[in-house]
C-alpha cells in the first residue's frame, strides 16, 4: 500500500470516488483500470493519490461491488473471498481508498443455497433494486426473508474474512444494501401484496425499515467496529416512497432508522438525482438535514449519475451532468458530505453497467476530460489548495523583501568600509 494513505473520511480527509464495475474480474483487469484512471486524473499512475492543502487531503477513492451473482458462482465460499481479496488489495496497491458495495439487488445463482431465487423473485413486483419483498418480521409462515438470507450467507461470510484478515481495517466502507426504498409506481405493488390492509403503505414502510434494520444490526455486529457499514437511500421525498412520513399516524420510518444508524457509527449514503423539478435534489436534502448532526464527519457521502450511454462506450444518452462546475455545485449544496462517488466511470470500456470514459481500446472517451477536470477540481478544492495560492504569494513576498534588506545592508556595509 502506498505511503500517507487515507483509508477513511473524517473533518480533514475527503473522498473524490469512482464508481469501477469489475464484476468478474481479475485482479490485473483492476490494475489496468486504476494505472487508467490515475494517469486521466493525476497525470501519471506514479504520482500520489492524493493531495494536502490548508483544509486537510483529498483521497482518491474507488467504490466497488462484489454481487451475490458471482460470489455464489463459486462452488467454494473459499475461492470467492480469494477473488475478492485480489481485487481489494489491486487497489489498495494503487493507494486508492476504497469503498466496498456488497448489494443484494441482484438474483444470486439459481439453486444456490437451495433456494428458488427467481421464483422469490417472481412472487413480487418489485424494481430491479428491490427484487424481493420486504418484511416487517425476519420469519413470516417459518420462511425467512431473502435479504436476511442473503445477510447471513453472503454478507456475514465475506466481512468474517475481511475482518480476520486485517482487509476491514483498511476500508472506508461497507454498503450493505442500496436505493432501497423505491415509491410504489416503481416497485408496482398495492394493498394485494400487503393483505389487503387499509394502510398498507405504512405496512410497507415498516416492512422496508425493519429489513434494512436487521441487515444493518447483522453487518454491524460481524463487522466488530472494524470498518463502518451502511445503507445508501434515493429519493426519500417521493410521495409514495416508503420513507415518508404518515400523517395518519405520524409514523416516520427514515427518522426511525436514521436515529439509530447515527448512534451506530453506520455509513449515511445518498445518490443524488437532482433535475429541474427538484435541483439538487433539495426537497431530499431538507428531509435528511434535522439527522446529520447524529453523523459525525466522514460518515456521509454522496453518489450522483454522471452520464448514461445506449448500451456501447462512449455512446452516451442523458444525464450528462459531469462539468466542473457540475461537480462543485451539487457538492457544494450537499456540502455535509465528506465523499463524493461518481458514477460515471469504468475504466475497461465494458458496456456492464453503461457508463464509461474510455472505450475498448482505452482510449478516453470524447467528453470524457469534463469529469476528470471536475473530479480534479473538487480535489483541490475539499484541500483547501486554492486557499494557499495567497499565502504562499504571501510567503513569497516577505522572502524577497527579506533579501532585499539584507543585500541592502550588505551594501551598506561595504560602502562604510571604503
Amino acid at each position: 500500500m502506498a505511503p500517507n494513505f487515507y483509508p477513511r473520511m473524517s473533518d480533514k480527509v475527503y473522498h473524490p470516488c469512482i464508481h469501477l464495475f469489475s464484476n468478474f474480474w481479475t485482479a490485473d483487469q483492476v490494475t489496468q483500470a486504476t494505472t487508467q484512471i490515475k494517469e486521466l486524473i493525476l497525470g501519471s499512475s506514479s504520482n500520489p493519490t492524493n493531495i494536502s492543502g490548508s483544509k486537510g487531503v483529498s483521497q482518491l477513492a474507488i467504490q466497488t461491488e462484489f454481487i451475490p451473482t458471482e460470489f455464489s458462482a463459486h462452488s467454494k465460499v473459499s475461492d470467492a473471498l480469494a477473488l475478492l481479496d485480489s481485487r481489494i488489495d489491486a487497489i489498495l496497491d494503487a493507494g486508492l481508498a476504497l469503498h466496498l458495495l456488497l448489494p443484494v439487488h441482484q438474483l444470486p445463482q439459481q439453486g444456490w443455497e437451495g433456494i428458488d431465487w427467481q421464483a422469490l423473485a417472481a412472487e413480487w413486483p418489485g424494481s430491479t433494486f428491490v427484487p424481493y419483498q420486504p418484511s416487517v418480521e425476519e420469519f413470516t409462515n417459518g420462511q425467512q426473508n431473502p435479504y436476511d438470507i442473503l445477510a447471513e450467507k453472503f454478507h456475514k461470510p465475506i466481512i468474517e474474512h475481511l475482518v480476520a484478515t486485517g482487509r476491514a481495517e483498511k476500508l472506508a466502507v461497507i454498503y450493505l444494501m442500496n436505493e432501497f426504498g423505491y415509491p410504489s409506481n416503481v416497485l408496482n405493488d398495492s394493498a394485494s401484496n400487503w393483505n389487503n390492509d387499509p394502510n398498507w403503505k405504512e405496512v410497507r414502510a415498516q416492512a422496508l425499515k425493519n429489513t434494512a434494520q436487521r441487515n444493518l444490526e447483522k453487518g454491524r455486529t460481524v463487522a466488530q467496529g472494524k470498518v463502518p457499514v451502511g445503507l445508501k437511500f434515493a429519493r426519500v421525498v417521493s410521495p409514495d416512497t416508503g420513507w415518508t412520513p404518515f400523517e395518519s399516524s405520524q409514523t416516520d420510518q427514515l427518522a426511525s432508522i436514521l436515529n439509530e444508524m447515527g448512534p451506530a457509527g453506520d455509513m449515511l449514503g445518498y445518490d443524488v438525482y437532482f433535475n429541474s423539478e427538484n435541483n439538487f435534489d433539495q426537497a431530499d436534502k431538507e428531509r435528511f438535514s434535522p439527522f446529520f448532526p447524529l453523523f459525525p464527519s466522514g460518515f456521509f457521502e454522496i453518489s450522483e449519475s454522471g452520464r448514461e450511454c445506449s448500451g456501447n462506450p462512449c455512446q452516451f444518452t442523458s444525464g450528462s451532468r459531469t462539468s466542473s462546475k457540475d461537480i462543485l455545485e451539487v457538492t457544494s449544496f450537499w456540502n455535509e458530505a465528506r465523499g463524493f462517488n461518481l458514477f460515471a466511470w469504468n475504466a475497461s470500456g465494458s458496456d456492464q453497467g453503461c457508463f464509461a470514459i474510455v472505450n475498448e481500446n482505452n482510449q478516453p472517451c470524447s467528453g470524457s476530460e469534463k469529469e476528470i477536470k471536475g473530479l480534479w477540481d473538487l480535489a483541490i478544492r475539499e484541500a483547501g489548495v486554492e486557499d494557499e495560492k495567497p499565502k504562499k504569494s504571501f510567503e513569497i513576498l516577505i522572502l524577497i523583501l527579506i533579501i532585499a534588506v539584507l543585500i541592502t545592508l550588505d551594501l551598506i556595509r561595504i560602502f562604510d568600509i571604503f
